[in-house]
């Protein structure tokens, strides 16, 4: 009992005396600062850094429940930016999974704490959609990291390899994780036609007749197998169908047309109907053979869409796909009568439309299908009706507003008539196009080097049976149009500079004047690595072949023989784009998407357009 008194003494004392102490000048009582003094470095190590803050403060117990919010947050971050196509949503996936990881191992192996499934298929599908060349292979390495952590990939898993495969153009491979999973999983009942789709998908995208025929092979396969889970679909043909169509050859519109046959066999004991989406996607093969039989191959689909939907109810209605599609195997064909069909078909969806309100009514790409039929018509005042029917386009304007596309084909048309005053035409319609873009600002109006180089080329070919005044006219065109193009942000092209000196020589007399002109413009395409045939077969009809050795050091008397080949390679280093400045490659990927080409006549080459 005494003792105890003596402690509570004691106590008191201590209390009493620290009550008495004296704050310091910043407020904290003298107390706090002998307690602080008290964890010194001494007790703690001299490099503890820790306040006495921190020592009161008790550090939050982890939730479990907080940290499975957490990681839904992280993985719904991650499906936001694969949507977004954000090049960065695998390494923000590959993030996310390590992350699962490093607190699995900190927790010694806590079951709940494992990464999940859904998170490794989310990383695998995020290096999918990634674009890398090697996405296949890194996909394969993320399942089998999978199975290091056991974590069994699953139907998902296999297919969003595939996926990877597929996108990174090794189709076998996809092929060989598909069988793989047959033979690891082959009681599998959720296996899916979307796995089986995805490797024929795979083949497809490769786009070359062997792998038309081993996605062929594979539906074979699949039409065969005994389970119910494992069969083709509507998708599946279309997919071979489609693999067919990107081969581009008559075989092929065949194969693709003999399995939408197939499919509408009646000894097909497994048979899947056919759809609009197959048939369009045979149409199209059609479309890519430039078959001369193409246009009325496709026709002929068409009428039997309509057929099977109103007698036997197929899903088989034509939509603006079907159509377009037919209209492009149309001007693909090469048919005299092309052009005409073309527009026959549209008066027809015109008059459809009119009468249902589902029926599909005809768009901008419907008018250009037309348009390029015309292009590449060889019939008389084609590039007249071109012309009407642009016209025609800018009136009505709305779903069928004209774009660059449309000018261009319509331009195409002009420069390869034999119509008078040509280079005038094209001038006037390619400053139309000008004029609509400077008011409109429309990215479908911007003007690209193809239409500088089709007004060029109109005034080359001017030369032909013209008056010398329209020789004048066009002469005048091409020099304004080639300064246009040297001023604007279009950076001129190999064919820019071949077209400038035809020009020179077919409407330029021999002289002084033409040959300072054509070594000048030569210079320049020499100095920019632009050289290619049409430029050296042009330049030496520009040039005498005396001076033009003199000028750029050649061996005398070689201009006659020598080949694109023999000249200095920094002449035509950039002449495939591949060292060209980053505008000139953009107008190269504007170009790409086009379905008209620049008109680069041979007849200069012969010397027989003069």
């Amino acid at each position: 009992m005494n003792m105890a008194i003596l402690t509570l003494s004691t106590l008191l004392v201590f209390f009493t005396s620290s009550h008495a102490l004296s704050t310091d000048c910043h407020g904290q009582s003298t107390a706090t600062s002998v307690l602080r003094n008290a964890v010194s470095n001494d007790a703690l190590g001299s490099n503890h850094t820790t306040h006495t803050e921190d020592l009161l403060i008790p550090k939050p117990k982890f939730s479990k429940a907080k940290w499975k919010k957490k990681r839904y947050l992280m993985m719904q971050d991650v499906k936001k930016k694969i949507k977004q196509n954000n090049p960065r949503a695998h390494q923000k996936a590959e993030e996310m999974v390590r992350r699962m990881l490093k607190l699995y191992e900190k927790s010694g192996g806590d079951s709940d704490l494992r990464p999940t499934l859904q998170a490794y298929n989310l990383w695998i599908h995020a290096l999918a959609k990634s674009n890398l060349r090697n996405s296949g292979e890194l996909a394969e390495q993320v399942m089998e990291q999978m199975k290091d952590h056991h974590i069994w990939p699953d139907v998902v898993t296999y297919t969003s390899v595939m996926d990877a495969h597929a996108r990174s153009q090794t189709p076998e491979k996809a092929e060989d994780v598909f069988f793989r999973l047959l033979d690891e999983a082959p009681t599998v009942h959720d296996l899916g036609c979307v796995t089986c789709d995805t490797i024929l998908n795979a083949w497809a995208q490769r786009g070359t007749e062997e792998s038309a025929k081993r996605a062929q092979m594979i539906l074979h396969r699949l039409e065969e197998w005994q389970r119910d889970d494992i069969r083709p679909t509507r998708i599946s043909y279309a997919t071979v169908v489609n693999a067919w169509a990107k081969v581009g050859s008559t075989e092929a519109a065949e194969q693709a047309e003999g399995l939408l046959n197939r499919m509408l066999s009646p000894g097909n004991k497994r048979r899947v109907q056919p759809d609009a989406v197959v048939f369009n996607a045979v149409i199209n093969a059609w479309a890519t053979s430039k078959d001369p039989s193409a246009g009325k191959n496709a026709a002929g689909l068409l009428r039997k869409m309509k057929k099977l939907a109103v007698e036997e109810d197929y899903d088989t209605y034509p939509d603006i796909v079907t159509y377009n599609s037919v209209l492009s195997a149309w001007s693909h064909s090469g048919d005299p009568q092309a052009a005409a069909q073309t527009e026959k078909i549209v008066q027809e969806m015109q008059k459809t439309s009119e009468e249902s309100d589902t029926a599909p009514t005809p768009n901008t790409i419907t008018y250009n299908t037309i348009l390029h039929a015309w292009s590449k018509s060889t019939l008389p005042g084609a590039a007249i009706r071109a012309q009407k029917v642009l016209d025609y386009m800018i009136e009505t304007g709305e779903d069928i507003a004209p774009d660059v596309i449309s000018f261009g084909s319509v331009l195409d048309a002009w420069a390869k008539s034999k119509e008078p005053h040509k280079a005038a035409r094209t001038r006037d319609l390619l400053d139309q196009l000008l004029e609509l873009y400077d008011r409109t600002k429309s990215p479908s109006l911007k003007p690209t080097l193809i239409l500088y180089n089709s007004v060029l080329n109109a005034c080359a070919f001017s030369a032909l049976g013209t008056s010398l005044e329209e020789q004048r006219e066009a002469l005048q065109i091409a020099v304004t149009t080639f300064s246009n193009v040297r001023k604007s942000n279009i950076h001129p092209d190999t064919v820019t500079y071949g077209n400038m000196l035809k020009g020179l020589a077919n409407l330029m007399p021999q002289g002084t004047v033409r040959t300072q002109m054509a070594l000048q413009i030569f210079s320049k395409c020499v100095e920019e690595g632009l050289v290619g045939n049409l430029v050296w077969n042009e330049v030496r009809r520009a040039v005498p072949s005396r001076q033009l050795e003199e000028t750029f050091r050649l061996k005398r008397g070689s201009c006659g023989h020598l080949q694109l080949r023999d000249l200095p390679k920094s002449w035509k280093r950039n002449r495939f784009e591949k060292n060209a400045p980053k505008n000139r490659r953009k107008e190269k990927e504007v170009h790409a998407q086009r379905p008209i080409t620049t008109i680069i006549e041979t007849a200069a080459q012969s010397g027989r357009d003069l």
